[in-house]
């Protein structure tokens, strides 16, 4: 009786798996795109100090693009005794009305990326840093004017254990705000 062949690739009994090598290709593949993937994602387990800075950060490059989109005045308050900033603007200089402009700062509503916000438990305003010195209490406004900000500053929060601090700086000439990174505060 002539021998039958089979065929590479299967087993005798007629099922078909995979060979060291094919795992091993496809390993390799999967290994590739993770290693290409993974910096790109957002990282896991990012801690609610990094996202706080990174939110102020974002609503302070935001108002300083839209103060000088909109021709309006931004005021950015930062609030060190209650933990939460606001953001208000001043109306355009010239109404379609003709009526004059309110001499007062009204809070700003309906727009996501200019709202007030309150820091998470977790994290708390450690100072504010601008040419005066450190201060760490109380109310500052920040202006962001349709010819760009006003002062260069930066906003440092904390850890409710005070254990790691973020400062957040603004450039005023740029009109750009950046999270510098986590830095271990001295104990």
């Amino acid at each position: 009786m002539p021998r039958q062949s089979i065929p590479l690739g299967t087993k005798s009994g007629g099922e078909r798996g995979f060979t060291l090598l094919e795992i091993a290709v496809t390993m390799l593949i999967v290994a590739l795109l993770l290693a290409i993937a993974l910096p790109r994602l957002p990282r896991i387990g990012r801690t609610d100090l990094e996202a706080s800075a990174d939110r102020l950060a974002a609503t302070m490059s935001y108002l300083s693009d839209e103060a000088s989109l909109r021709g309006r005045i931004y005021r950015l308050t930062v609030d060190l005794d209650a933990e939460d900033w606001k953001v208000a603007s001043l109306a355009p200089f010239a109404r379609t009305d003709g009526e004059t402009p309110p001499a007062a700062f009204e809070e700003v509503t309906g727009d996501p990326l200019a709202r007030s916000v309150e820091l998470p438990g977790s994290v708390t305003f450690d100072a504010i840093l601008d040419e005066g010195g450190e201060t760490r209490s109380g109310q500052h406004p920040i202006y962001f004017l349709p010819e760009g900000s006003t002062e260069n500053l930066g906003v440092r929060l904390r850890d409710e254990d005070g254990g790691e601090r973020v400062t957040v700086h603004l450039d005023a000439a740029k009109g750009i705000a950046s999270r510098e990174d986590v830095e271990a505060a001295p104990r």
